[in-house]
C-alpha cells in the first residue's frame, strides 16, 4: 500500500467555535437575572431566601435584591457618583418594589451604609480628551491661569 492511500482525506479546517461538526458546543449565554436565579436554586434549592447584591465601582454602586418565594423578584438602588463624595439616585424602581420585596427586606436594603469608601478606592477611568466637556475644562483651566 502507498502512504496516499493510508493517508485521512482531506477536510476544512474545524471551527474552534462550533467544536465536532457545525454544532456550538456551549450553551447559549442566559440573561443576569435568569444566571442568578440558576446559581441560587443550585445553591440552596428551592427554600424561600433573600438574596442582596453590592456591585461596586468608582462611579456607580448598584444594590440588588433577589426575593425566591417560589419565584424571584428584583429590585435594584443604583446610586451615580456627582461629585468627590456626593452620590444620586433617581431610581424609582426600588420604592415601586416595595410590596414585591417585602417590607422588611426593602427597609433592610434602606438601611445598608452606602459603600463609598470602596467606591473611592477604586481607580476612575482617565478623562476623554476628545470630550466636549474635556475640552471646556481646559479652556477653563487656561483662562484662569493666563487670567
Amino acid at each position: 500500500m502507498n502512504a496516499a492511500a493510508l493517508a485521512a482525506p482531506i477536510t476544512a479546517p474545524q471551527d474552534p467555535a462550533t467544536g465536532a461538526g457545525r454544532e456550538p458546543t456551549t450553551a447559549p449565554q442566559q440573561t443576569s437575572a435568569a444566571r442568578m436565579e440558576d446559581a441560587i436554586t443550585a445553591a440552596l434549592g428551592e427554600a424561600p431566601m433573600a438574596v442582596v447584591v453590592t456591585v461596586i465601582t468608582a462611579d456607580r454602586i448598584t444594590q440588588r435584591a433577589h426575593l425566591h418565594m417560589g419565584g424571584i423578584q428584583s429590585a435594584a438602588m443604583d446610586w451615580h457618583r456627582v461629585g468627590a463624595n456626593s452620590w444620586r439616585t433617581a431610581d424609582p424602581e426600588f420604592m415601586q418594589a416595595e410590596d414585591r420585596l417585602g417590607v422588611e427586606l426593602a427597609e433592610y436594603m434602606e438601611a445598608l451604609d452606602l459603600p463609598t469608601k470602596v467606591a473611592n478606592m477604586l481607580p476612575r477611568r482617565p478623562a476623554d480628551t476628545s470630550s466636549a466637556a474635556y475640552r471646556q475644562a481646559m479652556a477653563a483651566t487656561e483662562e484662569l491661569r493666563h487670567g
